[in-house]
């Protein structure tokens, strides 16, 4: 008890009640003001792929966008963005065909502090696919209809063709590439028209252009006939049979007294050349069923001219190997 009494004397003698709270008030405060000087931020960022080889491309990932939060001084952090952090995914070693899991890499780019960085996902899931190229034809599309009396003639595209390239699963399923809504409400004369074309929402697909330039002819409609024939095949694919689903085009076509307009001077046929199937596919299924455009020309670049229309622009083919 004596020395309880001891004790309790002192601290009021040396009065260190005081002293000793203000010590603990000084702690706290140093935590709190600790603790708000820490502070974290959200950004979220692309991957970069490296070490892919030229002939591949990425055609599938888990997760397009990752988070990157980063924790740090509350205010160095306010002048960290999007230009100082980097990801990046190793795909030197990609095996391609089925999905696989790579880790994300973060680089710090010109960040000077202590600051911890967690991504949100860490790893993720990627298919690769070889790259292929192919031209594909351009179609206009209209809208409105040209003025009474007056029809909408056969548009020419410059160029006709474009080039892509992208993932082989996505490419050989692109058969045409139209163009945006043409215009020709009231319309009774040709006019030309520069116009955006319409691009696969896969944004793993490349077009060497974005524009093209349509001409579009308006003609009277008593200036017209309408004519049918058969459509062929061409550049046939040895022991490859075809089947077309429609075996006829109807094609109008502007008069003409001074020439002969039988079918002997305009042919229209299906380029099996340009329908993408490998003879791998036919090991699983020994029937294909794919899109072929139908193309019609004059012998002569006069009885091309003179086409306004035909029906149908495509068709589905069944091919079958022998």
């Amino acid at each position: 008890m004596k020395k309880y009494y001891d004790i309790k004397k002192v601290i009021k003698e040396k009065n260190l009640l005081p002293k000793v709270i203000s010590l603990l008030l000084s702690a706290i405060l140093c935590l709190y003001v600790s603790k708000e000087k820490i502070s974290q931020i959200s950004i979220k960022l692309p991957i970069a792929f490296e070490g892919l080889e030229e002939n591949y491309v990425v055609s599938g990932i888990s997760a397009k966008l990752v988070t990157a939060k980063i924790r740090g001084d509350k205010d160095e952090i306010k002048g960290i963005s999007s230009r100082n952090i980097r990801l990046t995914v190793d795909l030197s070693t990609i095996e391609p065909g089925d999905y696989k899991t790579y880790s994300i890499e973060c680089h710090k780019i010109d960040m000077i502090g202590n600051y911890q960085i967690n991504l949100d996902p860490e790893n993720v899931e990627i298919l690769v696919e070889k790259k292929v190229s192919r031209k594909i034809p351009v179609i206009p599309e209209f809208k409105g209809a040209a003025k009474d009396g007056f029809m909408l003639g056969h548009a020419t595209v410059n160029p006709d063709y474009i080039k892509i390239d992208g993932p082989l699963s996505i490419i050989n399923n692109i058969g045409l590439i139209r163009t945006e809504n043409i215009v020709i409400d009231d319309k009774s004369e040709t006019f030309v028209r520069e116009i955006r074309i319409i691009r696969e929402s896969d944004d793993t697909v490349n077009y060497n252009i974005s524009r093209v330039q349509v001409t579009v002819p308006i003609i009277a409609h008593s200036e017209t006939e309408i004519i049918e024939l058969p459509i062929l095949t061409t550049n046939n694919k040895k022991g490859s049979n075809y089947l077309l689903s429609s075996d006829k085009v109807k094609i109008q076509i502007v008069k003409n007294d001074d020439e002969n307009t039988a079918d002997h001077s305009l042919s229209a046929y299906i380029d099996c050349d340009e329908i993408k199937i490998s003879n791998e596919a036919f090991a699983v299924d020994s029937k294909k069923t794919a899109v072929g455009f139908v193309r019609v020309i004059g012998k002569t670049s006069e009885s091309t001219n003179r086409i306004i229309s035909s029906s149908p622009v495509s068709v589905e083919i069944v091919i079958t190997k022998e």
